[in-house]
């Protein structure tokens, strides 16, 4: 089983490569590379959107997280589908109209600051990096549960997937992902099938045990595991990046609409099979507890085809995450030098294989985006969702909101302890970053007068 399984790994992201390959040579320019000229239509903008969440997040995260806490691991998977309904009618529209190519961009279009968008594109940088350490870990937790223990075969399944991802850009990255989300959907919902006819007993012990041995709410909080993701989603450059290359508004919303119900039924099948895992002992130390139990419930045919069916999801994420990172690094910090594409590519790459190293020192996966949603959405969410609206933004007003986030980002822990009040991180450093609007107020009168 693990013989093949390598050898279809192998295989596959060779013809990945491949493929990148051959439409790095059809790209004549950033818009090109990035937007992919924006003439992406419906169904293109809604594979990728999915693509860019069903990752290792949403069906290895998940599914771990219902195993330790029954229904309440659905909560992460749950705030990226209400965060993408939500910004169906607000956010995916406002993103297109403003015609950027990066979030950091509002800030120097709406603000009138390119160091703003700077810091902003560190910011968002930082984030998405957190991201994909998360990602490379449930790659890590997905071979183990095959016995794969060998580092070698993470390192050269992520350096692959980071070549063939830099070398075609945004465009190679939607084409593969059309086949890889209509193959992971194929996949999962015929598995579900095949429980539901030869092995019920399973699935009646999931659903018998979804409300049983939950630790307590203190051990998840909803906050967290509901309210970030959804305010992430509002603000993350690899999201946003689809709604760029939108062929129109039309297409941005309707698109984010019908990812957030597809996401939201998806979601189901990572809980149920993450709690029917429990049936089971004695899993692996490091192995996923969803991906163990096909190995020791199901034919070899099952379980390789939810193995490719995982890697697909995986490799979905990873390069909409490498993408968002890359062009933050070229558009943000565009140099004159004919050979920025091939630097931005080199450092990339380099930041891709530091992730890798990096991602040893960690094992839980939600915790790890979690962590990292919060880096953006406390210290960016005002300003970048207030320039949605069409109102006059001054500079000080984003200076300030954004301080006014990292102060409250620092000073939190402090706050709880201080003033025994249960509120969550991101929640505090916004509504301490409103005091921005009447500060920025001020500041400008003050401006005024002199």
């Amino acid at each position: 089983m693990n013989y093949y399984l390598l050898v279809l790994l192998v295989a596959s992201l060779g013809a990945l490569s491949f493929f990148g390959y051959r439409s790095a040579k059809k790209i004549k320019n950033y818009d090109n590379y990035f937007l992919a000229g924006r003439q992406l239509g419906i169904f293109s903008v809604c594979v990728s959107l999915l693509a860019t969440q069903i990752g290792g997040g949403v069906i290895l995260g998940t599914s771990q997280a219902s195993y330790k806490y029954g229904i309440y691991g659905i909560f992460y998977t749950f705030g990226l589908s209400l965060g993408l309904i939500a910004v169906a009618f607000f956010g995916a529209k406002q993103l297109r109209e403003k015609n950027v190519a990066t979030v950091a961009e509002l800030f120097e279009k709406e603000y009138n600051s390119v160091f703003l968008k700077k810091i902003a594109s560190i910011i968002s940088i930082t984030s998405l990096y957190g991201i994909l350490i998360s990602l490379i870990i449930s790659t890590k937790g997905f071979l183990v549960a095959f016995g794969m223990k060998n580092d070698l075969i993470l390192y050269a399944f992520w350096v692959i997937l980071l070549t063939y991802t830099i070398l075609g850009g945004i465009r190679a990255v939607v084409y593969i992902n059309m086949v890889k989300i209509t193959l992971i959907f194929i996949v999962f919902t015929s598995v579900i099938a095949y429980y539901a006819i030869e092995r019920f007993e399973f699935l009646q012990f999931s659903l018998d045990s979804l409300l049983v041995s939950i630790k307590p709410k203190g051990e998840i909080s909803f906050s967290d595991y509901i309210i970030v993701p959804f305010l992430f989603v509002f603000i993350e450059q690899d999201m946003a990046q689809n709604f760029f290359a939108a062929k129109n508004t039309k297409v941005a919303y309707i698109s984010a609409f019908l990812a957030g119900v597809l996401l939201l039924l998806f979601s189901f099948i990572p809980v149920i099979f993450g709690v029917a895992a429990r049936s089971i002992g004695n899993i692996p130390d490091g192995a996923n507890e969803m991906m163990f139990f096909f190995t020791q419930t199901s034919n070899g045919f099952v379980t390789l085809a939810t193995s490719v069916a995982t890697l697909c999801a995986i490799l979905s994420t990873g390069d909409a995450l490498l993408c968002a990172i890359s062009s933050n690094l070229a558009l943000d910090f565009k140099t004159k030098s004919k050979n920025s594409l091939l630097h931005t590519r080199i450092i990339t790459i380099a930041l891709g294989v530091g992730a890798i190293a990096l991602a040893h020192y960690f094992n839980d996966i939600i915790k790890i985006m979690l962590i990292s949603y919060e880096v953006m959405v406390c210290t960016l969410f005002l300003p970048i969702v207030t320039s949605y609206f069409n109102f006059k933004n001054t500079t000080a007003f984003a200076y300030i909101s954004i301080i006014l986030g990292i102060v409250g980002f620092i000073s939190y822990q402090k706050f709880v302890v201080l003033f025994e009040h249960n509120i969550s991180r991101e929640i505090f450093c916004i509504l301490l970053a409103l005091f921005a609007f009447p500060l920025s107020r001020v500041y400008t009168l003050s401006q005024a007068k002199n």
